[in-house]
């Protein structure tokens, strides 16, 4: 089991501990992406270099799914994208592990600027990222 942890603010810089080379900025604000492994029997948590090289994970309100990239090639690997809820708050599309980058969110194709699950001009990323219940319908 993965844990994952998406942190901004500037309590990050600002005596929080952590090592500047993990810490990236969105907007001017100072963001880290973490990952755990959840060590059931011996009650940590052990640091983990990302989701894994064939795998992203899709953060939701409650849960997170994890996609195999190789059965999806257009989702990038060891990558962690945020739910439609934080793209419009002002956060990231996507976090890439691999080169410390975090992506703008894509826009939605032929729509207006909330997300409505439709069967056209749609990717699977914009479906994992929209998730019932953080707007009004």
């Amino acid at each position: 089991m993965l844990m994952v942890r998406y942190m901004f603010g500037a309590n990050l810089v600002l005596g929080g501990g952590y090592d500047e080379t993990e810490i990236f900025m969105w907007h001017g604000c100072p963001s880290r992406m973490e990952v755990f492994e959840v060590d059931v029997v011996g009650r940590r948590l052990v640091s983990q270099r990302g989701v894994g090289d064939g795998h992203a994970a899709f953060v939701g309100a409650a849960h997170t799914v994890m996609v195999s990239t190789k059965k999806f090639p257009k989702i990038a690997a060891n990558s962690v994208y945020l739910n439609y809820y934080l793209r419009q708050r002002g956060h990231f599309g996507a976090y890439h592990f691999k080169d410390r980058t975090a992506t703008q969110p894509r826009a939605p194709k032929g729509r207006s600027s909330r997300f409505y699950p439709c069967a056209c001009h749609w990717e699977l990323e914009d479906y994992l990222v929209c998730e019932k219940g953080y707007h009004k319908d």
